[in-house]
């Protein structure tokens, strides 16, 4: 594995990137690096013994974040088993010291209360992140970081504060670093200041060794 990240959240398998899976699809011996949870449109199906097999694996090297996990109320799936399977994902995430990546859609309330009752020391992520500059400040107030992708509120781009952004691929199939140069030229900066910057903030937040 090479110790390099430039894509913190995509759906494919592939290098220098960290691949969203569930445990069906998790393989213990591949040289990729995952991020690895229930994602809240699954929350209705999943259950308890599914986050126990998630618990048994998440100390191996190659899972660097827990998740995606998160609220979704566009979807159908119970709030409820949402927020249990968050929360336990949260928990989960300050007790191994890896970093929480979240789906958010309409789950801010949630996510900010979830926060302050937890108190967590890992860095909380929001991905794919496409709100309002208003939404994303009460995010970052927070302290938790947001990751562009493809689409994104070019406003908010520019209102961020450069220590707590990250670039996603998700499920686009633009190289990463094209997202990268279309971040660079709505914040005014070149492409080497994008990476240098936004590197130094994933190797805060991921450990790769």
């Amino acid at each position: 594995m090479t110790n390099k990240i430039t894509d913190i959240h995509t759906h494919s398998i592939k290098p220098d990137a960290i691949c969203n899976v569930d445990i069906e699809s998790y393989c213990s011996d591949s040289p990729y690096y995952f991020s690895i949870g229930i994602h809240p449109w699954n929350a209705d199906a999943a259950t308890k013994e599914d986050l126990e097999r998630i618990k048994e694996i998440v100390t191996n090297k190659n899972i660097l974040a827990i998740g995606e996990t998160g609220i979704d109320h566009s979807c159908n799936a119970s709030p409820e088993k949402q927020m249990y399977f968050f929360k336990e994902h949260a928990i989960l995430a300050e007790t191994v010291k890896k970093p929480l990546i979240i789906h958010n859609v309409k789950g801010t309330n949630e996510i900010v209360k979830l926060r302050k009752e937890l108190s967590p020391k890992v860095p909380w992520i929001i991905h794919g992140f496409r709100g309002k500059p208003q939404l994303a400040k009460q995010l970052t107030d927070k302290g938790i970081y947001l990751s562009f992708g493809e689409k994104y509120n070019a406003e908010t781009v520019k209102s961020i504060p450069s220590e707590l952004i990250l670039v996603e691929t998700d499920e686009s199939h633009l190289p990463i670093l094209e997202i990268y140069s279309t971040i660079a030229a709505v914040k005014g900066w070149n492409i080497e200041d994008t990476l240098k910057t936004i590197q130094g903030n994933v190797s805060g937040i991921f450990t790769t060794k």
